[in-house]
């Protein structure tokens, strides 16, 4: 019996250490590179010539897998969604409601993710039959070094 118990905890381990999940993990906040509405550019990152008032600010997508919502933010401009996350033949998309026609609907979902030696950047884009969304976000990645450096007496 102590056997069995100890070969199920073993087997449990290791099949939470090395379980892949299938779903899609957009949280957090999202730079957008890039922004068409209705096949009209509203934003780009790169582009001079942005119709917003103040084109130098970002336009910051904010989006929360808990409560299923998502908030485009430009200025005091804000357009806010509820959306879930589906899978077609392995292929994700988001169906994502709104009280602004413009994003509402279907959106495929495509991620590309780029590791560096010391970063990353995941790069996520959103297209509907109107609507089509750049996001970008950037992290660091830490060193073995800086992961398990104890902290000294005297130094932050």
């Amino acid at each position: 019996m102590k056997k069995l118990s100890i070969l199920i905890i073993i087997f449990v381990v290791l099949f939470l250490a090395f379980y892949k999940s299938k779903t899609i993990r957009l949280d957090g906040r999202w730079n957008a590179e890039k922004v068409l509405f209705n096949g009209k550019e509203i934003y780009e990152k790169t582009s001079k010539n942005i119709p917003f008032t103040v084109p130098n600010l970002p336009v910051n997508v904010n989006i929360d897998n808990h409560a299923e919502s998502i908030s485009i933010q430009h200025i005091e401009d804000t357009i806010t969604g509820s959306f879930k996350i589906h899978y077609e033949e392995k292929k994700p998309y988001a169906i994502i409601k709104s009280k602004n026609a413009l994003l509402n609907g279907r959106f495929d979902i495509k991620i590309d993710t780029f590791y560096g030696e010391h970063s990353y950047s995941v790069n996520v884009e959103l297209q509907s039959k109107s609507t089509y969304l750049q996001l970008s976000k950037n992290g660091f990645l830490a060193t073995p070094q800086q992961a398990f450096i104890p902290h000294q007496k005297g130094r932050p």
